[in-house]
């Protein structure tokens, strides 16, 4: 199994399961590739302390988390996948789809879709157990993001139904935040007294983190 570096460091906060010294990335990858545990699906390396911490998609019964600060001394490394080879682009195998968090990008949630087109995927869909659990920690370290929800429809074309029993708070009067908008439809997930949806301004300029989404078809 291979790894390749995908990113930022703030998407592992407070969801690293196991720590070990090791003497570089390469033996890194290797306990992560070999953890008793079998659930290892991306790692970080901080060379300065030969320190690596491993981090699963699944909750592993027994085992706490371990809260760290995000440094940006460390390195992070996800599963290298034939079919998920775009810069900076995460394969997720408890999802089986690749994701890609952009943060300090300043855009609405139409120059966000966009981007995430353009990448062949599109905002990420929030309609099952294990992709809200993959968010949990990223929208815990940067707030809030823009995903895949407008006027009540997945991008898909699909309509929301509320499945995961979500904190849901639905606009009924046009954004605040941009009251000449009259586009305020398009879903923000956010912290703000436990984590919550709203629809917001679509065009506004304000939000700067959104996660993309390529999924991939199931090896049969």
């Amino acid at each position: 199994m291979g790894y390749k570096k995908v990113g930022t460091a703030c998407l592992m906060y407070n969801d690293v399961f196991y720590t070990e010294h090791a003497r570089s990335k390469i033996e890194c990858s290797s306990i992560c590739e070999n953890n008793k545990f079998g659930l290892c699906s991306r790692f970080m390396y901080d060379s300065s302390r030969n320190m690596c911490l491993l981090h699963s998609d699944t909750t592993i019964q027994g085992r706490n988390s371990v809260a760290i600060q995000t440094n940006e001394t460390w390195d992070f490394y996800g599963i290298a996948h034939e079919d998920c080879n775009l810069p900076g682009y995460d394969f997720v195998p408890s999802i089986h789809a690749c994701f890609k968090h952009y943060y300090k990008v300043d855009s609405s949630w139409v120059s966000a879709r966009d981007i995430c087109i353009n990448d062949g995927g599109d905002l990420v869909i929030i309609d099952t157990q294990e992709t809200y659990d993959f968010l949990f920690n990223y929208v815990n370290c940067v707030g809030k993001l823009w995903f895949g929800l407008r006027d009540y429809k997945w991008v898909n074309g699909q309509p929301f139904t509320n499945n995961l029993g979500l904190n849901i708070l639905w606009n009924d009067e046009v954004d605040s935040e941009d009251p000449s908008d009259p586009y305020y439809d398009c879903g923000l997930l956010g912290f703000k007294s436990g984590y919550k949806i709203v629809d917001v301004s679509c065009t506004v300029k304000i939000r700067k983190f959104f996660v993309c989404e390529i999924p991939m078809i199931p090896i049969s």
